[in-house]
C-alpha cells in the first residue's frame, strides 16, 4: 500500500461545522483587534517603557501571526463553503498553503520561546535591574561597502533595538527546530481548478508525534520555570522589604494561567498522536477534528490579552474606563438596641 495519498480537498467535507467556524471567527477577530491595540499601546505609550513590555510585544506579534495562519492551515479547508477562499489564495500565491502547514510547527516553538522569555525577563529585572536597563540601548550596525575607487566608501548605518535582534534570534532557533521535520509532509496545489492535497503518511505520523513531544516538554518547562521564577522573585523581594506584597502569589497565578491555556495544545497534540496510530476519529469526522483543534489552539493564542487584563494593573487601567474601575458598595450600619 502506498504511503502517499492524494485527494481532492473537498473529499469528505461538508458545512456541518460552518456555524461553529463563524463563532470562532467572531470571538477570534474581536480578540485579534484587542491584541493589535495592545501591540501599539505598548509601543507608543510612555507608561510601558520597561523591557518586559518589549518581550510582551514579541509574544503578541507571534500570537497574532499564528492565529491568522491557522485560518489558512486548517480552519477553512474543513468547511466546504469556505474552500473557494483557499483556491483563490493558492491561485494568487502558489505554495502558500503548503508553507502555512509547516508554519504551525514553527509557531509552536515561537509561542513557547516568547512565553518563557517573559518569565525570565521578570526574574532578570529583579536580580539585575542595572544590567537590564542596558537593553534599552540602540544597537548600530555599520556596513562598509568598498567601491572600485579606493578613496570612496559607502556607509550603510542600520539602527535597531535589542528586542528586534532578540526576536530574530528566536525566529532562527524556531527555524532550526523545524528542520527536525521529515519533509515533505503536505503538498497542496491546484490541478484543473481543483485544490489537491497530498499527505505523506509516514512523515505526517512523525510530524504529529514530534509535535506531541515538544508540547509535553514545553508544558513541563513552562510550569516549573514559572513556579521557580515566582519563588525566586518573591524571595528576592523579601530580602529588600519585610513583605513581598503578594508578588509571589501573583506571578504563581500567572504561571498557572499560562500552563492552563497551554494545556489545550498539549492534550490535543497527545490525542492527535494516538489517533494517528489507532484511528480513533473516522475520516468522515475530520472536520470535527479541525474544530476541536481550533478551540484548543485558541486557548493559547488568544488568551494573553485577558491574562494581562486580569493580572496586570497598568494594562487594566489603560483599557477599563475610570468609571468602571471602582464600584463602591455601601453597607448599612446595624445598630443593636438592648
Amino acid at each position: 500500500m502506498s504511503l502517499n495519498m492524494t485527494v481532492f480537498m473537498e473529499t469528505n467535507k461538508s458545512d456541518r461545522i460552518l456555524k461553529w467556524t463563524f463563532i470562532q471567527m467572531i470571538y477570534g477577530f474581536l480578540t485579534l483587534t484587542l491584541m493589535i491595540y495592545f501591540l501599539f499601546l505598548f509601543g507608543l505609550s510612555k507608561k510601558y517603557t520597561n523591557s518586559f513590555y518589549r518581550v510582551l510585544q514579541l509574544d503578541l506579534l507571534t500570537n497574532i501571526l499564528c492565529y491568522i495562519n491557522t485560518w489558512f492551515s486548517f480552519r477553512l479547508e474543513n468547511t466546504l463553503s469556505l474552500i473557494p477562499i483557499l483556491k483563490f489564495v493558492e491561485d494568487k500565491l502558489p505554495g502558500f498553503l503548503t508553507f502555512s502547514e509547516y508554519f504551525n510547527f514553527w509557531f509552536l516553538h515561537m509561542q513557547f520561546l516568547t512565553a518563557v522569555s517573559m518569565s525570565f525577563n521578570r526574574l532578570l529585572s529583579v536580580y539585575y535591574p542595572e544590567g537590564l536597563s542596558k537593553w534599552k540601548i540602540k544597537y548600530k550596525v555599520i556596513i562598509r561597502i568598498l567601491t572600485s575607487n579606493p578613496y570612496s566608501r559607502i556607509f550603510l548605518q542600520i539602527v535597531t533595538y535589542w528586542y528586534v535582534i532578540y526576536g530574530l534570534q528566536l525566529c532562527v532557533v524556531s527555524f532550526f527546530l523545524t528542520l527536525l521535520i521529515r519533509r515533505p509532509v503536505y503538498e497542496i496545489f491546484l490541478l484543473d481548478n481543483c485544490l489537491m492535497v497530498t499527505a505523506y503518511r509516514e512523515n505526517l505520523s512523525w510530524f504529529i508525534d514530534l509535535s506531541a513531544f515538544f508540547s509535553a516538554a514545553y508544558f513541563i518547562i513552562l510550569l516549573f520555570a514559572g513556579l521557580i521564577i515566582a519563588f525566586l522573585i518573591s524571595k528576592k523581594v523579601l530580602e529588600v522589604t519585610s513583605s513581598d506584597k503578594g508578588i509571589g502569589k501573583k506571578l504563581t497565578r500567572i504561571a498557572v494561567a499560562y500552563c492552563f491555556v497551554y494545556l489545550g495544545i498539549l492534550l490535543w497534540s497527545i490525542f492527535s498522536s494516538i489517533n494517528t496510530h489507532y484511528q480513533l476519529i473516522k475520516a468522515a469526522d475530520v472536520d470535527l477534528q479541525s474544530l476541536y483543534l481550533g478551540f484548543s489552539t485558541d486557548m493559547m493564542t488568544l488568551s494573553l490579552p485577558y491574562i494581562l487584563l486580569i493580572f496586570d494593573e497598568n494594562v487594566r487601567k489603560s483599557v477599563i474606563p475610570k468609571r468602571f474601575k471602582k464600584i463602591v458598595i455601601k453597607t448599612p450600619k446595624i445598630c443593636w438596641i438592648t
